[in-house]
C-alpha cells in the first residue's frame, strides 16, 4: 500500500506519500505526473466546486471560524491578500473556472522554490537518480509574489460580526 496527497496553503503547496521503499520509484512516477501533468476534469471540477460551497456555508455558521475572519479583515486593509481567507467565498468559488485553474497552474506551479525531502529505508544515490529521471528537466519559474506592507493600527477596532441564532 501506499498513499499520495495533496494540501496547499497561503503560501505553499505540498505533496506527500509514503510507501513502502520498494515502491518508491512508483509513487515517485505518480507524484511526478501530479505535479507536472494536472489534467482539471470538468466533473471533479463541479465536484470539488460543490463541496468547497458547502464547506463556506457551514463557515458562516461557526462563531469561531467568523470571529476569525472578521479579525483578519480588521486589521488587513482592503484587498490585503492576508486578510481574505484562503478557503474563498461564495462568489469567487462559484466563478473559477476550469481555465482559470489551468492558467493559475501554468504560471504558478513550477519548480522554482521547489524542498523535496525523502526519508526512509533508501538508497541516497538511487533517490537522486531516480528524481533526476522524473523532475530533472522540469523548468519554469513562478513570478515572485510581492506582500503589501501593512500600516500599524492606530486606534482600537471594533468589528461586529453578528450570527442569528448564535451565542
Amino acid at each position: 500500500g501506499a498513499s499520495l496527497g495533496v494540501g496547499s496553503g497561503m503560501h505553499l503547496t505540498d505533496f506527500g506519500g509514503k510507501c513502502l521503499s520498494e515502491d518508491f520509484p512508483m509513487l515517485l512516477d505518480v507524484l511526478s505526473d501530479v505535479l507536472r501533468h494536472p489534467t482539471f476534469p470538468e466533473e471533479h471540477i463541479e465536484l470539488v466546486r460543490n463541496q468547497k460551497l458547502v464547506g463556506i456555508q457551514e463557515r458562516y455558521q461557526d462563531t469561531g471560524r467568523v470571529a476569525s475572519m472578521g479579525f483578519y479583515e480588521q486589521i488587513y486593509e482592503d484587498e490585503h491578500r492576508y486578510g481574505r481567507t484562503v478557503g474563498g467565498y461564495m462568489e469567487s468559488v462559484s466563478a473559477i473556472q476550469q481555465a482559470d485553474m489551468i492558467d493559475f497552474y501554468q504560471q504558478r506551479y513550477t519548480p522554482n522554490g521547489a524542498v523535496l525531502v525523502v526519508v526512509g529505508d533508501i538508497q541516497t544515490d538511487a533517490v537522486i537518480e531516480q528524481v533526476q529521471q522524473h523532475l530533472g528537466d522540469w523548468q519554469g519559474a513562478a513570478p515572485e509574489q510581492e506582500v503589501p506592507d501593512v500600516a500599524p493600527l492606530d486606534r482600537i477596532q471594533t468589528k461586529m460580526c453578528p450570527l442569528p441564532g448564535k451565542a
